[in-house]
């Protein structure tokens, strides 16, 4: 799919606030049946370094459907909808980012990492 044609996304939302030349994006996302991600942080353009982190969710479609099904959807899945997904963050310049992907955190449902995100807080926090 990356040499060929590409992934779809058949959604894209990036809401952003541009000032003193830094981009930051809040609640990102964009999905289509092969893949979600989401995205937050920020893009300084005077230094082009980047700081992101956000999830990506394999099968998308089938992931979300899911996460529909009565009653074990709504324990499994997180507030995104989907079921199973990985934690990823990129920090650096623009030109040689360091990019993280923690694909342990695939295999906790996406409704336990809420959990704990909102009781102990994310990195941010």
């Amino acid at each position: 799919m990356l040499t060929g044609e590409g992934i779809a996304f058949s959604h894209l939302d990036i809401p952003f606030i541009h000032e003193n030349q830094v981009l930051r994006f809040n609640e990102g996302k964009a999905f289509g049946n092969v893949m979600g991600i989401t995205v937050n942080g920020n893009f300084d353009r005077n230094t082009e370094d980047l700081r992101l982190k956000g999830v990506i969710a394999p099968a998308y479609g089938l992931n979300n459907f899911i996460g529909k099904i009565p009653l074990v959807g709504s324990l499994l899945s997180g507030k995104d909808g989907t079921v199973f997904a990985a934690n990823y963050t990129i920090d650096g310049s623009l030109d040689d980012p360091s990019i993280n992907i923690n694909p342990l955190s695939a295999l906790s449902p996406s409704s336990l990492k809420d959990l704990m995100s909102s009781l102990f807080g994310d990195a941010n926090e």
